[in-house]
């Protein structure tokens, strides 16, 4: 028994399962920041769009360089990698965007649970394309 979770853990489904996890966490830390931030520019007067704007490139930021460092450990140049990443995370956004409309418009669920499929989704397509290709040299 002892040997089967050893061979478990240093085999390649728990290598991924900790690549997952911490795509995850980096991805909750930028979603805490990106919600501080524009609630702080907001509270100070900012418009929304241009707050929210703002707190994406911070959150952005964070998101990016906790995948670059500790998530994937990248051997690929930061210019490389941060523009892929870059498309990553702007083709998520209009992924999101384009999932949430056909999911208001051809289905009788109610708004927030359209929004919350779009919102589960589209981590999963960035998790694989940040693995795939973002990241990977």
């Amino acid at each position: 028994m002892i040997t089967k979770l050893k061979a478990l853990r240093e085999g390649r489904a728990f290598g991924e399962l900790l690549v997952a996890s911490r795509f995850g966490l980096v991805g909750l830390a930028a979603t805490a920041v990106h919600l501080a931030i524009i609630t702080l520019l907001i509270r100070a007067g900012l418009a929304p769009l241009l707050a929210n704007l703002l707190a994406f490139v911070c959150a952005f930021g964070v998101s990016f360089c906790g995948h670059y460092l500790w998530t994937f450990r990248s051997s690929v140049g930061v210019s490389r990698a941060i523009v892929r990443f870059f498309l990553i995370a702007v083709g998520g956004f209009l992924v999101n965007s384009a999932l949430l409309a056909l999911l208001l418009r051809w289905t009788t669920f109610e708004s927030t649970t359209c929004a919350l499929i779009a919102i589960l989704i589209v981590p999963v397509l960035s998790f694989l394309a940040s693995r795939l290709w973002g990241f990977k040299a």
